[in-house]
């Protein structure tokens, strides 16, 4: 093999090192979003099409009056019901603050219209009812497992309807029961709707910002979990049948999900409102008989907090999904499920994630290690290779020819330090995916400076560390031709660049691996160098 060939095979696993990088790197992509202009005419057409097709009020502009709000506070919620429609406006989670060491509570529902997203439930109609509770104020007292909060009311046609809120000590699922009652001479008919409705939520990525997938999410049996970019919606609705299922709206750390009643068919549409200001994400029943002097039941849940996947796997089938780590998916579910079992022992993220790392290092001991003895073989063989070319200064097929013979003779393959490392990769790309999509790990300590290992370090020691680690590597590899010393000194330089505002978790995991890699790369070198 001539230097060339050598220069070109580097070549390759550079660029694939630095091909994953730049993978990991657009998820932390620091270009804001623009939203486009969504009042052309196709959209107006697709905005009256879900109007009639999903038939309820979607007039959000009007102002919540304050006496018309029902405030409910346990030890994980501030919530806020409009008495008219009956509707969640309002979610904040007390246990989660916006900002390290804040005050502020994160609000997930909201009318203000920046962050726009509300929660509603009940029966096509014209006019959402307006209902009636027996307070305004509900508090989970210390003895106290749960709160209930019941709104009663009655529309035009002499239906009464009563819908119950449980909220539950501990839990981010509320309860949400619906109960019909035809107190007129005539039969009833109606559909069961749930919706969420909110502005288009993408979040900001500046500077060292992580972006995660943020938008509306369903789930059927048929297909268990499908992402709706808010962006798509302008082009067409999403129009689906199902029979069960759910609904919900994601965003980085946190998710609003709606579970509705088992044993339905459903319709599910998702499309833009009110001229492209807002989306709905709606799930419909088929039509509904309620006889006169008949009663009807619809039992539904509501969830509206972290993304914990234990939690939203035993709500519904599927829920855990929405944690999304990517088609390495079932890599990923291993590694989390071996980091918070390391963290049960070792109560600081920070740590378990060093040792998850040794964890991983250790699994691929053997693998490492015969990389760097193929590396320490072709180490030995310079000089013989030197010889070749000299000898073949102006024959590539003569060069080529006895190189691999050489090869051959000292049983060494060329390729043998590049598959080693290239098998690894999928699961060093599945624990960046654990990393950035736990919320285990936002707001989490590891020690002195580092408050904050969702964050980027603020003073960049853990990114120049990492990079400094970079160049150690390059000392204990093989002499390189200066073609490949230049891809090697540019490698440290971008990936410091691009670690300077990674959250403190991943450069901690990659300084980690780096300093085990280095280790083992030295014995090992040292051991096959004799």
């Amino acid at each position: 093999m001539n230097k060339q060939q050598q220069s070109l095979i580097m070549a390759v696993l550079y660029a694939v090192l630095l091909g994953t990088g730049l993978f990991l790197w657009q998820k932390f992509s620091n270009s804001k979003q623009d939203l486009e202009n969504k009042t052309s005419h196709n959209n107006k057409q697709i905005t009256t099409e879900l109007k009639d097709n999903l038939g309820h009020h979607y007039n959000v502009n009007h102002n919540v009056v304050e006496n018309r709000l029902i405030t409910v506070k346990t030890d994980n919620f501030i919530a806020k019901i409009d008495k008219l429609g009956g509707g969640l406006v309002s979610v904040e989670l007390l246990k989660y603050k916006t900002e390290l060491n804040g005050d502020q509570p994160v609000t997930i529902v909201s009318k203000k219209p920046e962050v726009f997203k509300v929660i509603n439930s009940g029966f096509k109609g014209d006019e959402p009812v307006l209902f009636s509770s027996y307070a305004n104020k509900y508090s989970l007292k210390s003895d106290q497992d749960k709160v209930v909060v019941e709104l009663t009311g009655q529309n035009k046609e002499g239906v009464g309807f009563i819908k119950t809120y449980t909220f539950f000590r501990g839990k981010y699922d509320i309860g949400l029961k619906e109960t019909l009652k035809n107190q007129s001479s005539s039969i009833w008919q109606s559909q069961l709707y749930l919706h969420v409705k909110q502005n288009n939520l993408q979040e900001e990525a500046g500077f060292g910002k992580l972006r995660t997938f943020t938008g509306f999410s369903y789930y059927t049996p048929k297909k268990h979990y499908n992402k709706i970019d808010m962006d798509d919606l302008d082009e067409a609705p999403v129009k689906v049948f199902s029979k069960g299922g759910w609904i919900a709206s994601q965003q980085h750390y946190f998710i609003t999900a709606l579970i509705p009643p088992a044993g339905y068919r459903y319709h599910i549409f998702a499309g833009p409102i009110n001229n492209g200001q807002h989306y709905v994400l709606k799930m419909l029943t088929d039509e509904q008989k309620l006889l006169p002097n008949q009663q009807m039941h619809f039992d539904s849940k509501v969830y509206v907090g972290p993304e914990n996947a234990k939690e939203l796997e035993k709500l519904s089938p599927g829920l855990g999904l929405t944690i999304d780590y990517g088609w390495l998916w079932f890599i990923s579910n291993a590694l989390f499920y071996l980091l918070e079992l390391i963290y049960r022992y070792v109560p600081n993220w920070g740590v378990a994630i060093i040792l998850l790392t040794l964890l991983v290092k250790i699994v691929f001991y053997r693998l490492s290690a015969k990389s760097f003895q193929s590396m320490a073989k072709m180490k030995k063989l310079q000089p013989q290779i030197e010889e070749i070319k000299v000898r073949y200064p102006d024959n590539r097929e003569a060069l080529a020819k006895a190189t691999m013979e050489l090869y051959k003779k000292e049983q060494v393959n060329p390729m043998g330090g590049c598959l080693p490392m290239l098998l690894q990769i999928p699961f060093f790309i599945a624990l960046y995916w654990v990393l950035m999509e736990s919320v285990e790990l936002r707001h989490a300590p590891f020690f002195g400076w580092i408050h904050d290992l969702s964050s980027k370090d603020p003073y960049f020691v853990l990114p120049v560390l990492m990079g400094l680690s970079m160049l150690w590597q390059q000392k204990l590899m093989p002499q390189q031709d200066p073609e490949q010393a230049k891809v090697m000194m540019v490698l440290p330089v971008v990936f410091t660049v691009m670690f300077l505002s990674f959250p403190s978790g991943l450069v901690l995991y990659w300084l980690t691996n780096n300093l085990l890699s280095i280790l083992q790369q030295w014995y090992c070198m040292r051991k096959y160098d004799n």
